[in-house]
């Protein structure tokens, strides 16, 4: 049997909130897009490996669920009568070249903002 969706109309409440939190970001001068420099040089970037690759282990995510920032792991593995516990974060110098567009974006916004209706990230999605 195929699910129905019913449309809600928002609550005063939810518009409200919803006004509430535009003015927020307007107010913090909050970006709501990334310049076109910023996105070209997200798009074209190989990330570099580091000279120790260990992208062949078979790392899990520590993240929460529902986490959109996935930048934390481990990798457990038996080794004797014990584990071998290796921690991983993102390795962002990787990613974005110090001095350039995407380094000096990310400098201006500071952290990824998070809010009730969505977030701003600090990079781009590239």
């Amino acid at each position: 049997m195929p699910q129905r969706r019913s449309h809600v109309a928002p609550s005063a409440a939810q518009t409200e909130l919803a006004s509430a939190l535009a003015s927020l970001r307007e107010s913090l001068d909050a970006p709501s897009s990334f310049p076109e420099d910023v996105l070209a040089e997200a798009e074209a970037t190989s990330p570099t490996t580091p000279e120790l690759d260990l992208t062949h282990l078979p790392f899990a995510t520590l993240d929460p669920a529902g986490s959109r920032d996935l930048d934390q792991a481990f990798h457990l593995a038996r080794d004797g009568s014990g584990y071998s516990v290796r921690y991983a974060i993102a390795d962002v110098p990787g990613f974005v070249r110090p001095g350039g567009a995407v380094d000096a974006e990310a400098r201006r916004r500071g952290q990824t903002l998070y809010a009730a209706d969505g977030r701003i990230p600090l990079h781009p999605p590239c």
